[in-house]
């Protein structure tokens, strides 16, 4: 920080010319900054070019609600999108039960929250070996290489990419991407085709299963895992006692609430997604993506941070 006080002379070239090919992001957060902040505008603009996003955030957080917020990043990529750290649960989630015991209790009360998904009525299987789907004599360009790379730095592990036309790609590590859930058209085989054929070249494998349960399966018998890991821990006994196909949200807050369960309605909320709380009722699955996009871009509007700041002490509670 000394340092940076003591350092005088003219900018450099490089920075005045960085600073007029990028004036209208620069623009961009300045309207950011006029909207929200009119009142720290000054201090924030004044600042260093790598501080001014971390001090729009410090500022934000005491105005309105803690930004899930990476501040080393220039503002131009801050006023593409604003950061919303989603918690709701989600499909995905529900059904790998990669959860503590607790959660995992606590679920085998409630009601299957995704009564009537369409997810439901899909088969988990890739309906054909994608290694044998036909190419033609597509090779893939750099260009091709360059896009599946940036796809895949973008996402999380565990992040999926939903493809529009009808198939889903999970990231399992840097080097491991997981088929999912495919449908069986010329198109999408060879969409795949092409894909794995570009992720060899990064040097990533797929893996894919082209057998698993079927619609009806899941559709039977969505709540029997989570009761068999359950049984594991407390028993058939107190497992045989819980209705098959669990309590509602309201019913388990008429029997726990006051009471020093009183907890597990909050709970049964959460996995039904009826909090009334956008960030704990929506989650990464449930938003529509931009192609190409790894995480769902929310706009910045003075409405999404006026009701997200509404809702921030019930998140927190």
């Amino acid at each position: 920080m000394l340092a940076e006080m003591l350092k005088v002379g003219p900018p450099l070239l490089s920075e005045i010319v960085e600073c007029l090919q990028g004036i209208e992001s620069i623009e961009a957060f300045v309207d950011l900054v006029r909207m929200l902040l009119p009142e720290r505008e000054a201090e924030i603009m004044s600042a260093p070019r790598n501080k001014r996003v971390y001090k729009f955030c410090f500022y934000f957080g005491k105005k309105y609600y803690p930004l899930p917020a990476n501040t080393d990043c220039p503002p131009s990529e801050w006023t593409d999108g604003m950061p919303v750290e989603l918690m709701g649960m989600s499909y995905s989630a529900y059904h790998n039960l990669a959860m503590r015991p607790g959660y995992l209790m606590l679920l085998a009360l409630v009601v299957y929250p995704y009564e009537g998904d369409e997810r439901d009525e899909e088969d988990d299987s890739v309906p054909f070996n994608p290694l044998y789907s036909t190419t033609g004599k597509y090779k893939p360009t750099a260009r091709d290489v360059a896009w599946l790379k940036d796809l895949l730095e973008s996402l999380s592990k565990g992040g999926e990419w939903i493809a529009p036309m009808g198939f889903r790609i999970t990231k399992i590590s840097e080097k491991e991407i997981e088929l999912k859930q495919a449908a069986d058209s010329d198109n999408v085989r060879e969409t795949i085709a092409r894909t794995l054929l570009i992720a060899e070249k990064l040097g990533i494998t797929a893996k894919f299963k082209t057998t698993g349960r079927t619609a009806k399966e899941k559709l039977s018998a969505a709540r029997i895992p989570i009761l068999d890991l359950v049984q594991r821990s407390v028993g058939e006994e107190i497992v045989r006692r819980i209705p098959a196909a669990g309590w509602h949200p309201e019913d388990l807050h008429k029997m726990t609430d006051n009471t020093k369960y009183d907890g597990v309605g909050h709970f049964a909320d959460w996995t039904c997604s009826m909090t009334g709380c956008v960030l704990l009722d929506t989650n990464y699955e449930s938003c529509v993506y931009i192609e190409g996009n790894g995480a769902p871009i929310f706009k910045w509007t003075k409405n999404n941070v006026d009701i997200l700041t509404q809702q921030w002490p019930k998140v927190q509670e």
